[in-house]
């Protein structure tokens, strides 16, 4: 994902929530990837009541240090279980995710760009 920036904010990273039993998918932008940064997000989504999610019964995550610390707390007290995966197989579902949302973002930025002058940027 390429570096946005809005107003004094910088995203730099991309975090995907894909419920797989609803087959929903969720994407955000993050400033940073501590741990801290994605409780607060995580929690923002799932406490949306526009948003279907609900806490599951377990959190399938990679060995990242985003997952560490307060992250986990915030899972543990939901009783939500912590699934670290050891095989390629978990962490190629959410590169897949990642592709495909970059994909589709792009065909729409690029729409969007085309119909602007140059010097400005598309904010999709």
């Amino acid at each position: 994902m390429p570096h946005d920036k809005v107003g004094n904010q910088i995203y730099k990273y991309q975090g995907i929530i894909n419920d797989i039993a609803t087959r929903y998918r969720c994407s955000f932008a993050l400033i940073d990837k501590t741990a801290t940064q994605m409780a607060r997000t995580i929690q923002k989504i799932y406490d949306d009541p526009n948003n279907p999610l609900s806490y599951s019964n377990t959190f399938i995550v990679d060995r990242g240090t985003e997952y560490m610390g307060k992250c986990r707390d915030l899972l543990l007290s939901y009783g939500v279980r912590i699934q670290y995966t050891n095989s390629k197989h978990g962490v190629t579902i959410a590169e897949h995710d990642h592709q495909e949302f970059e994909k589709h973002t792009y065909f729409r930025q690029d729409a969007e760009d085309f119909h602007l002058l140059l010097t400005d940027r598309s904010r999709v």
